[in-house]
């Protein structure tokens, strides 16, 4: 999956469907970038027993940068979700987790 959603980036998702949305947090802890990037299951390669998750739409890749001092690292996420693709509720969704 990972590979997938990273060749797609590289292409700029050209004729994939996707929402994406991207926020700073700035606050009394590091700043952090964050990048959420929701395309459908059916853009992506099929998952192992793909049949066995009834429901499943949408596959979302979080990307955080946390930067704090002189430190900035990285951070990929994926997730699987049946949710409607809201990148930025989603977004939210997973941060308070």
């Amino acid at each position: 999956m990972k590979n997938g959603f990273e060749q797609q980036l590289s292409q700029g998702f050209k004729g994939i469907i996707h929402s994406y949305d991207k926020r700073v947090e700035k606050g009394h802890h590091p700043t952090e970038k964050r990048q959420i990037w929701c395309v459908p299951i059916s853009q992506q390669q099929t998952l192992h027993n793909q049949d066995n998750w009834v429901g499943l739409k949408w596959v979302v890749m979080v990307v955080r940068i946390p930067h704090l001092w002189n430190q900035t690292t990285r951070e990929d996420q994926f997730y699987l979700t049946s949710l409607n693709c809201d990148p930025r509720n989603l977004g939210q969704v997973i941060r308070l987790h």
